[in-house]
């Protein structure tokens, strides 16, 4: 469809070297405490605290270190799936495995490497999967690649999805250190599922094309941001005519499992778009959707400068935001008939959102049902508006969110996703 997405420039190369720098400050650290011998006297502590610069001897360990690692680091070319199963099992760690164009079947993957072993595809989603797993394993990089499925379970840890697409579902359960950026996540009854998942990045993906929800968090998961995403086509399903129900749809929905509410976790600066054209005419796809905390509710949740055209109620819903909960300057643009553009603070549960602040942003309406939450300094136009006088167009492009210069929500005004939005247009002036 021609979607682009925006992450700034270098982001992700400085994140990998400065992971990289502080494993190996990390390896250093042990080695020089296990150096004392018994008997000895005891050493004076080494300094292993990074405060903008390493102490010379950590330097000349992180040199070495980084020599070695280019030492035993190789390419090798992978011609079929029979290859790839021996390469495996031999791999060493720090390998880049370069596919071939072709099929490889199912693959699961049960090793792991301290230092990445890199399975990348010789031309773009040229090697292609039925299901790629990674079954306790870690210390792996998928790029380029295309699958069916995609999934992470049983402890993995230090899994890498980049530049590749998923035809049907991508799945994590138990698993940290997740890195999902630049992919094409499409989706059948989900596209993206993340269950008790720990440290986990998804940036600059489009996901899509889904029945229900298109992507969710859930369980106890933490310590995570999903930014610079685009969200587009849900398809629900109404078969209630039928006595069947329907299905439920949301762009980004989180919910607890076993009692464990998702927590620390940033959304921002993601688009959201509900085609009206695609799905059951008479459902209306949500757009982040929070509800059904545990015990210990929904905390450290930041929503912000996020784009989002939907048609329901529920554009953003909250519901169990007790502690440290912030929805500020979002961008919401109402569908056909005037529906959505809605922040929801819900009374459901006997939650009081106690800890939700909701400020700056650009709504149609803000419901605060819970009245417990802190409300202040947002843009409510209402019902009917003239939308001309705010935004550019109807939501399909990050361009239709652009106020006019007139406009009460002008750049310059503080209000809605305008950082957000200026930094696009100086990516893309035209």
């Amino acid at each position: 469809m021609g979607e682009s997405r925006h992450i700034p420039p270098g982001a992700a190369r400085r994140a990998a070297r400065n992971k990289e720098l502080i494993t190996a400050m990390s390896k250093f650290c042990r080695i020089a405490r296990n150096r004392t011998r018994r008997g000895a006297a005891k050493p004076r502590p080494q300094n292993c605290r990074i405060p903008g610069g390493l102490p010379l001897i950590a330097a000349i360990f992180a040199t070495l270190l980084a020599a070695t690692t280019t030492a035993n680091a190789q390419n090798i070319t992978i011609a079929n799936a029979e290859a790839l199963a021996a390469a495996l099992q031999q791999a060493q760690g720090g390998e880049t495995l370069v596919l071939a164009p072709g099929d490889y079947g199912d693959v699961t993957v049960r090793r792991s490497f301290i230092d990445t072993v890199t399975l990348t595809a010789a031309e773009p989603h040229g090697a292609r999967f039925g299901k790629l797993e990674v079954l306790g394993g870690g210390g792996l990089r998928f790029q380029g690649i295309e699958t069916e499925i995609f999934s992470a379970v049983r402890e993995a840890i230090g899994i890498e999805l980049l530049d590749s697409r998923v035809r049907a579902l991508s799945y994590f359960r138990n698993v940290s250190d997740i890195t999902l950026e630049r992919n094409d996540l499409r989706g059948q009854q989900h596209a993206l599922l993340l269950n008790t998942v720990k440290r986990f990045t998804v940036r600059g993906n489009l996901i899509h094309n889904a029945i229900e929800d298109l992507m969710r968090v859930t369980g106890d998961s933490h310590d995570g941001v999903i930014e610079y995403n685009r969200f587009f086509d849900m398809h629900p399903e109404d078969h209630r005519a039928a006595g069947k129900g329907y299905t439920h749809s949301d762009a980004l929905q989180m919910f607890a499992v076993d009692g464990k509410t998702p927590r620390s976790i940033v959304i921002r600066r993601n688009h959201i778009y509900d085609d009206p054209a695609t799905g059951a005419p008479t459902v209306t796809p949500q757009g982040i959707f929070l509800s059904d905390a545990g015990p210990e509710a929904y905390r450290d949740i930041r929503v912000e400068e996020n784009l989002i055209a939907v048609r329901s109620a529920n554009s953003i819903y909250v519901n169990g935001g007790q502690h440290n909960v912030v929805i500020r300057n979002n961008s919401l643009i109402p569908g056909p008939q005037d529906g959505g553009a809605v922040i929801r603070l819900a009374n459901k549960h006997k939650w009081s959102n106690g800890g939700t602040t909701v400020t700056g942003n650009v709504v149609k309406i803000i419901h605060d049902e819970s009245k417990g939450s802190t409300v202040s300094g947002n843009h409510a136009y209402g019902r009917n508006a003239a939308l001309a006088r705010l935004f550019a167009g109807t939501g399909r492009s990050w361009q239709d969110f652009l106020p006019p210069k007139i406009s009460p929500i002008a750049l310059g005004s503080g209000l809605g996703a305008e950082k957000y939005l200026q930094d696009l247009l100086e990516q893309d002036p035209g």
